[in-house]
């Protein structure tokens, strides 16, 4: 049964006044709208985009964002994501063929935990981007619904100006529950909205939570907000954590309708902090920032993760968490629910996906940092072999930071890095020994030489050793 626009907003406008009590979900009124099959929506399998500005949050005490930085951070990611040169044309680029101009699009979002949710803004600014979207001629007019699974939530608690929703048209929707016939509901009722959309977007930010989510409340600990367990008294649902969270993005209608995941990392906390309290304690992340930028003083993440894949999008986000306590995010290390998704036999007892790509060694990474793009980075399967090493130097312009990516044999994972920079000269400028938590990883140097004082402009070569393996690059700071 297919549902029209002007039914789809006025369900979503209906299931603003379904309530929650005593924790039970009342049940939405109406039919649910049948599954449309289709293949996977994943357009781009291992590409991320990583997008890092140290201004786009004004406050990390009070919440409070950079509006036009945020909004920048949006526009700039997709366009990084997809390569196309404008706004419209990129959102538009990450949808399949059956996109239409009055294609109906549901938004996740997730404020459970107010203090550590995804800021309003981000997702006004996807909203107005989707707004720019032209097929056959014509602008996108499709319905466009932000909506959160846990009735008990209150948009406006959330931070959410409706108003400026309605003026982007787009409805807020605290979403009712039914039972569908999505098979990875098993016993449970779940959103209506996931079957009434064409497409799904799924909006989290970076946060831990509780041990039998395997200390992780991500993009897929997200959807299950969207479903309820059965028997209502346990959390854990059937047939336990891991599992469910696999099924629902392997098997049923997020796998056949998600097109996009995206971290809003701002306000956030750590891997393994208790959500039990509904609101926990923000976590500083100034170790993370500083490997990003070493002079950047921010407490906030302030980071954009963006992919279609949602594997390749929750391992960045998980190695985010990680690079901000010093641990490790190598494949071995990443939870069971995703790499029983992406492949990776043993990782649960029943059974394995493929979805997604969950190994850096097979993703290419897009990063911007303060503005300014960086090199693709295109990892392949070469640097497995026990020889292999690759190191990129890139001078930021006009920002004093040369931001280095190497790649190491899965093997070094535990080991130290050493990168020293020579002048033209070949002298001995800077060195430091650098953690190896994956086969990827990042360093920024500050430009910084002996005494403190600034490299002058001019040829530079940076030299990596890592165990037995070795690289150099050439740069030139301007």
């Amino acid at each position: 049964m297919s549902v029209s626009r002007r039914s789809f907003l006025k369900g979503a406008a209906a299931a603003t006044a379904v309530s929650a009590a005593g924790g039970a979900v009342q049940a939405v009124l109406g039919e649910a709208a049948a599954i449309t099959s289709s293949a996977s929506p994943n357009k781009f399998p291992g590409r991320v985009a990583i997008n890092f500005n140290k201004n786009a949050v004004a406050d990390y005490a009070t919440k409070k964002v950079n509006i036009d930085v945020l909004k920048k951070m949006v526009d700039d990611t997709v366009i990084l994501l997809t390569g196309k040169s404008t706004v419209g044309d990129a959102w538009k680029e990450l949808f399949p063929a059956t996109l239409t101009a009055t294609s109906k699009i549901a938004i996740k979002t997730n404020f459970y935990a107010p203090n550590v949710s995804p800021p309003p803004e981000a997702l006004l600014a996807i909203v107005e981007g989707l707004r720019k979207m032209e097929i056959n001629g014509s602008k996108f007019t499709g319905a466009i619904t932000v909506f959160e699974g846990n009735t008990s939530n209150d948009f406006a608690k959330g931070g959410y100006d409706s108003a400026a929703f309605n003026a982007a048209d787009a409805t807020l929707v605290k979403a009712s529950f039914a039972n569908g016939s999505d098979p990875a509901a098993g016993e449970s009722s779940y959103a209506t909205l996931l079957d009434q959309a064409d497409f799904l977007f799924n909006i989290f930010s970076a946060r831990g939570h509780d041990s039998f989510a395997e200390g992780l409340s991500l993009g897929f600990k997200s959807h299950y907000g969207t479903y309820v367990n059965q028997p209502m008294g346990t959390i854990h649902g059937s047939p336990g954590f891991s599992q469910r969270v696999r099924n629902l993005h392997c098997t049923g209608v997020i796998s056949k309708k998600q097109v996009l995941s995206v971290s809003c990392a701002f306000f956030c906390n750590d891997e393994g902090t208790s959500m039990g309290t509904g609101n926990p304690n923000r976590s500083s992340f100034t170790t993370y920032v500083k490997t990003i930028d070493p002079d950047a003083t921010c407490e906030s993440p302030s980071t954009v993760i963006m992919s279609t894949d949602a594997i390749s999008c929750e391992m960045q986000v998980i190695k985010l968490l990680r690079l901000n306590k010093n641990k490790p995010y190598g494949v071995d290390d990443m939870p069971k629910y995703l790499r029983a998704s992406a492949g990776i036999e043993g990782a649960l007892s029943d059974k394995t996906y493929t979805i997604g790509v969950i190994d850096e060694k097979k993703m290419e990474i897009r990063k911007m940092i303060n503005g300014a793009s960086t090199p693709v980075i295109h990892t392949t399967p070469d640097c497995s072999a026990s020889h292999a090493a690759l190191l990129h130097a890139t001078p930021l312009p006009g920002k004093g930071i040369t931001h280095f990516e190497f790649k190491v044999p899965s093997l070094l994972q535990g080991t130290p890095a050493r990168l020293s920079i020579h002048d033209p000269k070949g002298r001995l400028v800077f060195s430091k020994e650098l953690p190896v938590g994956g086969v990827l990883n990042h360093f920024s140097w500050d430009q910084r030489i002996k005494g403190g004082m600034r490299a002058v402009a001019g040829k530079y070569i940076g030299v990596l050793t890592a165990g037995h393996v070795g690289a150099s690059a050439l740069f030139v700071l301007p």
